[in-house]
């Protein structure tokens, strides 16, 4: 039990706090920064030894091209959908293989770069692939090794209550080696790690009852912390209104790192309608050789605090495929043209939305906006739904990185769930990492599903 705890400790790295969305990807940092410096400290030896003056802003720039395309081929993920080891372990050697040909071609190429060029040559080439898969191995290693079984033991008032948990609970039982179990059956054993977790929100009433346990190592959390801290997701059937603070969100336009957002949703959109100007009429085009009908569609969205607002987009659908009233989008869903099926998975339908963002009634990265005609049903159904109009609607945004379309109630209550996940933990960090997540879906043609 004292090496399983011990074990534990380190995988915290030292007590390094981080933001919850960045807590279950300690163990990806630790181990892209030891790549980083791996390939720095390489290219720094060999400009040692061709050059008299060491090139920083060579090394710098190979070691962020290097790290920007494993994070986009994705060399520090998890691997999930490999349910081999031997798969897992042939997936990483292909990976670290592609972006060290692409590193290398990216580096030689780029004007940016330098005026002179450190051969890196076949051997050192080889050197590089070699060591950064041995570090990636030790990084699978590692998240195979030192988890512990963790045993949930789920207090709930209901058997609904704990199947829902349980449901909720499911896509990372075997990645977190949790055990659940209800706690009545719960026994004092030195069992590795326990989690008490409280399904109806009854902390102080808990530990009243059961103050003895905190003496004995015993982690006891909300269900809605522990899907914030675990799940990166908050059911709203967890949530209380206490759960959130009104005033910083009511007041936001008075905050410095919402004002640095504005900023920065005009510069960027401004530059990037700018830049996608050319891939904008080229599409247009596209559009209308393939049925003669119009380029743009337009819609009501609703936005902060409720108030609606027109977007514009690329039309991706047959003319007409709303006359009947609004329609959930589905996968495979007939009505999408051909042309109109590569501009959903390459995003490039939502590029015209940027103008949105300019005028003020989008971000660049929020909960995504819904219809009026759909939202109303929403309401209805999913509690604390209007917490979402709480902060602006954005392009991109934690549900859109982390789940597909919404195509039913279901799917737009899971979808919110991310989303109080956001308002809970909104910041300028989050909305790069997420920027950088919608970078990579776009560039792997995942469009509206993410893996």
């Amino acid at each position: 039990m004292g090496l399983n705890r011990n074990l534990k400790k380190l995988n915290n790295y030292f007590g390094i706090n981080l933001p919850l969305w960045m807590d279950s990807r300690k163990t990806l940092l630790v181990f892209s920064f030891f790549d980083f410096i791996f390939i720095f400290s390489f290219l720094r030896n060999i400009s040692s030894n061709n050059t008299e003056i060491f090139n920083l802003s060579r090394c710098l720039s190979f070691s962020a091209i290097w790290g920007l395309l494993s994070y986009v081929n994705g060399r520090y993920s998890f691997f999930i959908r490999y349910s081999s080891k031997i798969k897992k372990l042939y997936n990483l050697l292909i990976s670290t293989l592609i972006v060290t040909i692409f590193s290398y071609i990216l580096d030689k190429t780029l004007i940016i770069c330098f005026t002179d060029w450190v051969p890196l040559g076949r051997n050192n080439g080889a050197f590089i692939l070699i060591i950064s898969f041995a570090i990636q191995s030790l990084k699978f290693l590692f998240n195979n090794s030192l988890k512990d079984f963790n045993y949930l033991y789920l207090v709930g008032s209901t058997e609904e209550k704990i199947n829902n948990f349980i449901k909720n609970a499911n896509p990372v039982l075997n990645s977190k080696r949790l055990i659940i179990r209800k706690f009545s059956e719960y026994k004092d054993a030195s069992l590795n790690l326990i989690t008490i977790v409280l399904l109806d929100n009854k902390y102080e009433d808990f530990l009243e009852k059961y103050s003895h346990l905190i003496s004995k190592q015993v982690d006891i959390i909300t269900a809605s912390n522990w899907c914030e801290k675990n799940l990166q997701r908050i059911p709203s059937e967890y949530l209380s209104e206490n759960d959130f603070d009104f005033n910083n969100l009511i007041n936001q336009s008075q905050n410095f790192n919402w004002r640095l957002k504005r900023f920065g949703d005009i510069t960027i959109s401004l530059f990037l309608l700018l830049l996608s100007t050319p891939l904008i009429i080229f599409s247009a085009l596209l559009i209308k050789l393939e049925d003669n009908g119009s380029v743009f569609y337009s819609q009501y969205r609703t936005g902060l605090y409720g108030k609606t607002f027109k977007i514009y987009k690329l039309r991706s659908m047959r003319q007409n495929s709303e006359k009947n009233g609004p329609v959930w989008a589905k996968e495979k869903d007939p009505r999408i043209t051909k042309v109109g099926n590569f501009l959903r998975k390459s995003r490039i339908d939502e590029l015209p939305q940027l103008w949105a963002v300019v005028l003020g009634d989008m971000s660049l990265i929020g909960p995504r906006p819904e219809r009026p005609e759909i939202e109303k049903t929403l309401l209805k159904e999913i509690p604390f739904y209007n917490y979402r109009n709480t902060i602006k609607p954005g392009i991109s945004g934690w549900a859109q990185v982390n789940y597909r379309y919404g195509a039913s109630v279901e799917d737009s209550e899971l979808k919110f769930s991310y989303e109080i996940f956001y308002l809970k933990n909104h910041s300028l960090f989050l909305d790069i990492f997420i920027f950088f997540k919608t970078l990579k879906l776009v560039i792997n043609m995942e469009g509206s599903t993410p893996k």
